[in-house]
């Protein structure tokens, strides 16, 4: 999944691409707790303490800023901590963009990244750790219930405070202020304390006068979709937030059924030890968290697909391979069948997968040239809805995984099946301040949106159709 915010992140360097001196030099990964000065920027981020719903104040310390140059000059990004409502610590990182007013906003789920200017012992530990010894991975041992010599190993990387800027620069060209909130999978959190993460740092989102709560966004993918997807079931009231989930588990008793039931059966012999290895971690966490989101101790309660369902209010998209090992499609078929608003893009094959010869994967649909069609169709969801009226939208794909995915989709539609979902989407790019930006191309190209989608489509169903027709032959396919 790290793979899949690189991408987002190419995108967003080209179209805005960095440049210049930053007013404060750019940490390598050993320098960043350096670039974290004290700040005294903490009074008017902190004014969540008016908010009046049953959760305790939310409190808001700025730990420091980190300066990062861009083409359109240096941008400040604040390091934030933030409490939340179980009593433990959240951290973001966060910058205000002021294109609009009031700024739409984007929480990006980063479930993975070490950091390591939080203060917090742990995060210094794994940081050292990982610069001192470095490695693919390290005993989980702040995970719940871990048993050394037992229990199974997982990875970790530092993230420095330039990579993580530039991966949410795409949302910046589009003037959408950026929320990075980092789950910290290193340090322990089981997936009731996770949720709280998220849910802090909507809070902070709901908290900022110059937010426009009917425009905050979050996405993420696996993890990370867990996170995104929880994060707007259980967001406050106050927001209307679209969701793009790539691959998100839902229903965790499902999951762990999948987990330490139906994937061992599936698996060779040979392979289902290792399999069950990399889920085991993952597994305590969720055992750790049941009957912390309500009902009785060890209960699923809050953790299943009616409860997410019951929860989200914003447009919501889930992305979805069925040939996916580590998430069953399922976790996503089975939430779109009950919430009949929830869209949904999927990715199918005419057989099932072949556990004799597969790994640990997310499917084919993450595996497309330069990148996949999944990144285009899930930010473009995100920026169809956040981005005003009337300004301009970057849409961004690779021009031969766009083409490989609709050859499939046309092949369903030529069975009879319908293509609607994927109408319903292409449709959304279609606007007089719209562009598609091919990454494929080289040099990169960029065109008007109706020029791009009426190409590609000429291509894929042999025929010609012209710009001012693409949305009428999209439309007659909804």
């Amino acid at each position: 999944m790290r793979n899949l915010f690189y991408m987002t992140w190419m995108i967003g360097w080209i179209l805005g691409a960095c440049d210049g001196s930053p007013s404060r030099p750019a940490p390598d990964a050993g320098d960043d707790a350096d670039a974290v000065d004290a700040a005294d920027a903490t009074d008017d981020l902190n004014n969540a303490n008016n908010l009046n719903n049953v959760d305790p104040p939310l409190t808001v310390e700025v730990l420091g800023e980190y300066v990062h140059p861009f083409n359109e000059g240096p941008r400040t990004f604040r390091l934030l901590k933030l409490s939340r409502r179980d009593g433990g610590s959240a951290y973001a990182m966060w910058t205000r963009v002021d294109t609009f007013s009031p700024s739409p906003a984007v929480l990006l789920a980063q479930p993975y990244d070490g950091i390591d200017w939080t203060q917090d012992p742990v995060d210094t530990r794994w940081a050292d750790r990982s610069r001192q010894e470095p490695a693919s991975s390290y005993p989980d041992e702040d995970g719940p219930d871990y048993i050394a010599g037992v229990s199974a190993n997982i990875a970790y990387s530092l993230s420095t405070l330039s990579a993580l800027a530039e991966s949410s620069n795409y949302y910046i060209i589009h003037g959408i202020s950026p929320l990075l909130v980092f789950g910290r999978f290193y340090a322990g959190d089981d997936i009731a304390g996770t949720v709280n993460v998220l849910h802090a740092g909507l809070r902070f989102l709901e908290a900022q006068v110059d937010v426009d709560p009917q425009r905050v966004g979050i996405i993420g993918g696996s993890w990370g979709g867990f996170m995104s997807i929880y994060g707007a079931a259980y967001a406050p009231a106050s927001l209307r937030v679209t969701c793009a989930a790539y691959f998100p588990p839902v229903d965790f008793g499902d999951m762990i059924d999948y987990v330490t039931v139906q994937m061992p059966q599936l698996a060779p012999e040979a392979n289902a030890g290792v399999f069950s290895a990399f889920f085991e971690p993952y597994v305590r966490r969720i055992f750790a968290g049941r009957g912390k989101l309500g009902g009785s101790a060890g209960s699923w309660d809050g953790f299943s697909t009616a409860d997410v369902c019951a929860g989200l209010r914003g447009d919501t998209l889930v992305l979805h391979d069925d040939w996916d090992t580590l998430v069953p499609f399922s976790q996503s078929t089975d939430l779109v069948a009950a919430c009949p608003g929830v869209d949904a893009l999927t990715w199918t094959h005419d057989t099932p997968v072949d556990w004799e010869t597969t790994s640990l994967t997310h499917g084919p649909m993450s595996a497309e040239p330069v990148f996949p069609s999944m990144t285009s169709l899930a930010t473009g969801y995100l920026i169809s809805r956040l981005v005003p009226v009337g300004a301009t939208r970057w849409y961004a794909w690779s021009r031969p995984a766009m083409t490989a995915y609709l050859a499939r989709i046309r092949e369903l539609e030529g069975r009879g099946e319908s293509i609607s979902p994927v109408a319903a989407r292409l449709r959304e790019w279609l606007s007089p301040t719209s562009y598609v930006a091919d990454f494929a191309a080289d040099p990169l190209t960029v065109i008007p949106a109706d020029e791009a989608l009426a190409d590609l489509l000429s291509e894929v169903w042999e025929e010609t159709i012209l710009p001012a027709d693409v949305a009428t032959w999209l439309t007659l396919r909804l």
